[in-house]
């Protein structure tokens, strides 16, 4: 992250458009800032169709959460628990996307309401297993949920924050989506440049038929629609601060790149976040919620590595992740699987207290 140290521009855009560009440049970083308009560069269109995306397991939720909410996976953890336990959601530690009948049941039921049948697509998203994706259990929005809850229509033995809302209506209208028709949306690539800095910009821009992104319609992008080259796009406000090439993590980051080297768990993700914090080796930042490393983390993670790298490598723990799997389907004796784990860790501890070929010399 050092090494990318540089310069970011932050800018706000006429139309709720939003650019971050980056330079080592400091003057090129000045007048970015400075920039009263983004002119466009080039801009292309075409038509193309999109699908809906999966309900949320739990990685997927923390990441959502994290990005579009600014949650900590903690407190996104303590915030689904709430709801599930307020039966408003289905379990909310679960890495399979699958939809039962009753789930699709709910789906249908809502757009009936909505006037949106028409848009109606059911699909079961997985096969089998003990658990669903998480889903509502009730066709009621967060607007519904509150309503009812105010007017004593609906019990839940605990008070529903604004969080709380939050989340779960995310966690609805990703649902609901998922049993919607694909969009025919029109896609847009737009370059666009701030006095000497460029970016370049791939979003939807416009609904042809919108299909899932009627309960969804945050993914267009309308402020990019229908511009051509020579355009300008008015700066409301702009913000010039330290930053790198290499961007910090948040804590969804974290749990997404976790979920794809096959550590971890949907039990444990969230608690090998807050372990590392509570031990003091990483800190959150509180505007923007990056994980950042402590110099005692550093330590403890560069002695760790020189002295038993095959002991807390990624390879490591996914290799013992897979025993415990085994041993879950019964494949593995658990008795033998504990004492290949001592011995290896014997052999490391004793290698590790070896003395030196200095030491041994003298």
């Amino acid at each position: 992250w050092e090494r990318g140290r540089g310069y970011r521009i932050y800018a706000r855009l006429e139309g709720g458009g939003r650019l971050s560009l980056y330079t080592k440049n400091p003057e090129e970083a000045r007048e970015a800032a400075a920039a009263p308009w983004a002119v466009v560069e080039e801009a292309s269109y075409w038509e193309d169709t999109r699908q809906p995306p999966p309900p949320y397991t739990t990685d997927s939720l923390l990441y959502d959460a994290s990005r579009r909410l600014g949650l900590p996976a903690g407190l996104t953890m303590k915030l689904a628990q709430d709801l599930f336990e307020s039966g408003l959601i289905t379990y909310h530690r679960t890495d399979s996307t699958r939809v039962s009948p009753a789930g699709m049941g709910i789906a249908k039921a809502y757009l009936e309401k909505r006037g949106l049948q028409a848009l109606y697509r059911p699909r079961q998203w997985g096969e089998g297993g003990a658990h669903e994706a998480i889903r509502p259990t009730r066709p009621m929005d967060a607007g519904e949920v509150e309503r009812a809850v105010l007017e004593g229509t609906l019990k839940v033995p605990i008070k529903l924050t604004r969080l709380h809302l939050r989340l779960y209506q995310m966690i609805f209208e990703r649902f609901i989506a998922s049993q919607m028709a694909e969009a025919r949306v029109v896609m847009g690539r737009v370059k666009l440049r701030l006095a000497r800095l460029e970016h370049t910009l791939e979003r939807p821009v416009k609904a042809v038929e919108p299909g899932y992104l009627a309960v969804a319609p945050g993914e267009v992008a309308e402020w990019l629609c229908c511009l051509s080259p020579g355009d300008k796009i008015r700066v409301e406000a702009a913000r010039l601060g330290r930053g790198s090439i290499v961007s910090l993590l948040r804590s969804g980051d974290l749990v997404r790149l976790m979920k794809e080297h096959g550590i971890g768990r949907p039990s444990t993700y969230a608690k090998a976040i807050e372990a590392n914090k509570r031990h003091g080796y990483i800190v959150e930042s509180k505007r923007r919620a990056y994980l950042i490393p402590t110099k005692r983390g550093r330590m403890v993670y560069e002695y760790l590595s020189s002295r038993f790298p095959e002991l807390v490598s990624v390879e490591a723990t996914r290799e013992l992740e897979e025993t415990l799997d085994r041993i879950a389907e019964g494949i593995a004796e658990p008795e033998h699987a504990l004492e290949e784990a001592w011995a290896r860790i014997e052999g490391l501890l004793a290698a590790a207290q070896a003395p030196g070929e200095g030491e041994a010399a003298a």
